[in-house]
């Protein structure tokens, strides 16, 4: 177990040799809202295919409503 002596120098383990963050807090930095955007495209794919069968359920004429279409006259008014 390290002992801190006060200063604000990194550990080693958070900074590579050149001062950048190692891949190790880079990834667990990431996995959170990499995790957060998954959930949220399958959210957004869900909701369009739900949209999309609502739409082919009004095309399909179960909410539409009958539509009658006028007689046609008869042969016998014809000369």
């Amino acid at each position: 177990m390290a002992i801190s002596n006060g200063s604000a120098e990194p550990t080693r383990a958070m900074t590579a040799r050149n001062g950048h963050p190692s891949l190790d807090v880079v990834v667990s930095m990431m996995t959170g809202p990499f995790l957060l955007g998954l959930i949220g495209a399958r959210a957004i794919a869900d909701g369009l295919t739900q949209l999309g069968l609502a739409s082919e359920e009004l095309f399909r004429g179960e909410r539409l409503p009958t539509l009658h279409s006028p007689s046609e006259p008869s042969d016998a008014a014809d000369p």
